[in-house]
């Protein structure tokens, strides 16, 4: 069956995840100061103090149990609702709270260029090739949207982004990747999925999808669970060739 379809990871795979949060937790505080006022600084240094602190606000949280998407919400409105608290700010009630935990982070990213250089180069040659270009990210859907867009990259990804709400979980497992392909009305067989992180490839392959490794760091080969090694690459440069290499 003819390659179709390649879904790509975002943070780390696509999208240098530092540069990206450095940039959102500065527009962050920017928006919220231009939306409920006080000074810049306040919100910047509760920025500063909500990001050091990060994982104390889901720590008791399990968003790979069954109630994984009501946990995930909990943790965007925690951190929502912090951002008022430690900016010593007025508290809007709670529906307005739960709205804006789940608006920042799709408003954000919007002038947030964090694409890596070598996928900025190699993905619009994918996309003329004829690939149909989706994500399958642990992140919100319109944050996912956002974060392409906010590196100029909106245009090229003409298949589906599959976020965690879109999938109703957090976790990227095969029923997830299923999903997208049946978003996209292709069979697993006609998609690959490129990401930096290896479960989700393990994921891949019991779906009967192809995977391709994308790894940022060392060493040059891995091997999943679910099969034989999968093809690694450092960097996107080589994606033309080495997907030509496996479906000619």
């Amino acid at each position: 069956m003819p390659l179709t379809h390649l879904w790509f990871g975002l943070h780390g795979t696509l999208i240098d995840a530092a540069a990206l949060a450095d940039c959102t937790w500065r527009r962050s505080a920017a928006l919220l100061a231009e939306r409920y006022g006080g000074d810049l600084a306040r919100w910047q240094a509760a920025g500063q103090r909500l990001r050091a602190d990060w994982h104390a606000y889901h720590a008791d949280l399990n968003f790979s149990g069954d109630d994984g998407m009501a946990d995930y919400a909990e943790a965007l409105y925690r951190v929502a609702r912090a951002w008022f608290r430690l900016a010593q700010m007025p508290e809007p009630p709670p529906a307005v709270l739960r709205h804006l935990a789940h608006e920042l982070p799709a408003l954000a990213p919007l002038e947030c260029p964090a694409l890596y250089p070598d996928a900025a180069a190699v993905l619009p040659a994918l996309a003329q090739a004829g690939y149909a270009l989706g994500i399958v990210t642990h992140a919100l859907a319109a944050q996912a949207r956002a974060i392409l867009a906010g590196s100029g990259a909106a245009g090229l990804f003409q298949a589906p982004i599959i976020g965690a709400d879109t999938a109703g979980q957090f976790e990227r497992d095969e029923a997830f990747l299923r999903l997208a392909a049946a978003q996209a009305q292709v069979a697993p067989a006609a998609c690959a999925v490129i990401d930096a992180h290896l479960p989700a490839l393990e994921h891949a392959a019991r779906a009967g999808m192809m995977a391709v490794h994308l790894q940022r760091q060392p060493p040059a080969a891995v091997a999943v669970t679910a099969g034989p090694a999968v093809p690694a690459l450092p960097d996107c440069y080589g994606l033309p060739a080495l997907l030509a290499a496996l479906t000619g």
